[in-house]
């Protein structure tokens, strides 16, 4: 009989002692499923917040949503300035055709009103989640109130005000912290006031030995969430004050207003529970998937590190993201390729065709549908996805073929296809870029760059 995981309760966790370490540790760190605690990061703004736990809706069985706050689409933000649909990615917010780590959109929310900073994620098709919060384990189900009517409250917690509740949380910026909840400053009732809005409850840091740097949240653990000792969800964390106590808001609450009013409900939301350890991972239904070219299957089976980093499933990739919890790799990986290539006439004719041209790509990949149809079905997002792992896999070679045809002939149909779309600027560009393309079929990183260098000498040795 296996052991099962033990988990921290409220007394192990001190105050936040460095509010740079765990921040540091987590930089750039992608998770293949995601869990309450991690990054969080709406694209085009740089300060990143936490996920909190997984919402679903009874109204809509499909709709799996992240609970976070509307500040991390900027302080001060207002909900007619961030439009339903906004992105929202994990780690960083990358939205390109080639470095793509959008989760989710902005589905809800209003930071109009003093002290409703919550916030709604919808995850995409094909994202995988799990219910439970980094480093604390599986969200449980707590028992049932029964002074409590309200159906919206049958899988809700509730935290004593009396100053002797222990929680703690885990967000992307401290890690795991816990606390006391203090009753004398649970309820402020002037509403304008600073992180002091009505009926939010508030968290004083438990002792760490250092009381400089006492904090049960700063900056970046914004929209974790706050548990019992049963890991049972009771608050949202909203912000902090310079004595090192946070601001959460209970949950009830927060599900009372994303939900609606009772006779008129526009969800019917619940926070995701589980009752086993280590808690299950789930995939949101209606993911567009395409057929995996037969050559990576076979390496898949081969290579069970690379099958343990490979996002699809039977035989199937995602379409829009990227294959591999490796890919995209962080950015160092891709400045450390942007040297490379600039050591070369040839590397530096493909780089550039990437910087000038990234958006026209990026939008002829995502909106001409029968250049979707090639570039899916016939090799091309294979290639780059295999490419992009070479950065952190610089041994790994491309195949000889794909779906059986030899790679450059793959890549030879999406360039015709790029060129009956491309304006004339791009096309030019794309002409010169095949022009010095070498053969990458069997190649590995090094050999890419040796043939890319090769190519440039040959090109100019016939122009000469």
């Amino acid at each position: 009989m296996t052991t099962p995981p033990t988990h921290p309760v409220p007394s192990d966790l001190p105050g936040n002692i460095d509010d740079g370490l765990h921040k540091q540790a987590e930089e750039g760190k992608a998770r293949d499923v995601l869990v309450g605690g991690i990054k969080l990061t709406a694209v085009g703004v740089t300060d990143p917040g936490s996920i909190g736990c997984f919402l679903q809706d009874r109204k809509d069985p499909t709709a799996v949503y992240i609970l976070t706050v509307m500040h991390l689409f900027g302080e001060g933000i207002q909900s007619t300035q961030v439009a339903v649909g906004a992105k929202v990615g994990h780690p960083d917010g990358r939205d390109g055709t080639c470095t793509n780590d959008v989760i989710g959109t902005f589905a809800a929310g209003d930071g109009a009103i003093p002290g409703i900073d919550e916030a709604l994620i919808r995850l995409n098709p094909g994202v995988k989640w799990s219910p439970q919060i980094d480093g604390l384990g599986p969200i449980t189900q707590p028992p049932a109130d029964p002074n409590d009517p309200n159906p919206d409250h049958t899988n809700t917690a509730v935290v004593a005000l009396d100053g002797t509740a222990r929680v703690m949380k885990w967000g992307y910026r401290t890690g795991g912290t816990g606390g006391t909840v203090l009753a004398d400053e649970a309820h402020n009732p002037d509403p304008k006031a600073d992180h002091s809005f009505r009926g939010l409850f508030v968290v004083r840091p438990n002792d760490n030995g250092n009381e400089h740097h006492l904090a049960f949240a700063q900056k970046g653990d914004s929209g974790s969430v706050v548990v019992n000792a049963q890991r049972q969800v009771v608050g949202l964390v909203t912000g902090r004050n310079k004595f090192g106590n946070a601001t959460a808001l209970p949950i009830r609450l927060v599900l009372d207003r994303l939900n609606g009013p009772p006779n008129g409900k526009i969800r019917d939301l619940f926070v995701v529970t589980t009752d086993q350890d280590p808690a299950p991972t789930f995939t949101v239904r209606g993911a567009a998937m395409v057929p995996l070219p037969r050559e990576i299957e076979a390496r898949l089976a081969a290579d069970p590190e690379m099958a343990a980093t490979f996002r699809g499933e039977a035989g199937r990739a995602p379409v829009g993201r990227p294959w591999f919890t490796d890919v995209p790799p962080q950015a160092a990986a891709f400045g450390r390729l942007q040297e490379d290539l600039a050591g070369s006439a040839a590397g530096r004719i493909l780089f550039a065709l990437w910087e000038r041209h990234r958006a026209e790509l990026t939008g002829l990949l995502t909106s001409d549908r029968r250049l979707m149809l090639v570039w899916h079905r016939g090799g091309g997002a294979a290639l780059v996805q295999l490419v992009l792992r070479m950065l952190t896999h610089p041994g790994q070679p491309l195949p000889e073929t794909l779906h059986g045809e030899p790679l450059m002939s793959c890549l030879d149909r999406v360039y015709a296809e790029l060129r009956r779309c491309a304006s004339p600027a791009l096309r030019a560009d794309l002409a010169q870029a095949r022009s010095v393309a070498p053969d990458l079929a069997g190649l590995d990183y090094q050999g890419i760059l040796d043939a890319l260098e090769t190519a440039a000498a040959k090109e100019m040795t016939a122009d000469a």
